[in-house]
């Protein structure tokens, strides 16, 4: 079941690790765009038309969403960084519960296979026990 667990573990931070650099390439999008939308804004300004106002207005208007979105985007990664973080530590919990469990299995084997030993040598000791006293019986009763 350890097993099973750190492989959903592994997929998972595969998952949130390729989430993070979804989220990261649209934030640059984002980036540029309001970059370019900046740009658009100053040389807007700069022209001398009767509806640059208007047309500035809608390009700050649609910054201000994009920079919104943009708080969002980095609000989203700020969250999938913490759980990316919290699945590595859970993952290094369960790394570590399973060396536990591996190291306790083998030092049990290996007493497994001394009391085994053990218990075939005092048999053995008690078999010859049991055949010398038979050979005691049969030498006292010859006589």
């Amino acid at each position: 079941e350890l097993r099973r667990d750190k492989i959903v573990v592994d997929i998972d931070s595969k998952n949130l690790q390729q989430n993070v650099s979804d989220l990261e390439m649209k934030l640059r999008g984002a980036e540029k765009f309001i970059a370019d939308l900046e740009n658009e804004v100053k040389s807007l300004k700069g022209q001398k038309r009767q509806n640059a106002p208007e047309q500035a207005i809608t390009e700050i208007v649609n910054v201000n969403q994009l920079r919104d979105d943009k708080a969002s985007l980095q609000n989203q990664l700020d969250s999938k960084e913490k759980s990316m973080i919290d699945l590595r530590q859970t993952n290094r919990d369960v790394s570590m519960k399973l060396s536990k469990a591996q190291q306790t299995i083998h030092k049990l084997q290996s007493k497994e296979k001394y009391l085994e030993s053990r218990v075939e040598s005092l048999s053995n000791q008690i078999s010859q026990t049991v055949h010398d006293y038979e050979m005691k019986l049969v030498n006292c009763e010859r006589r």
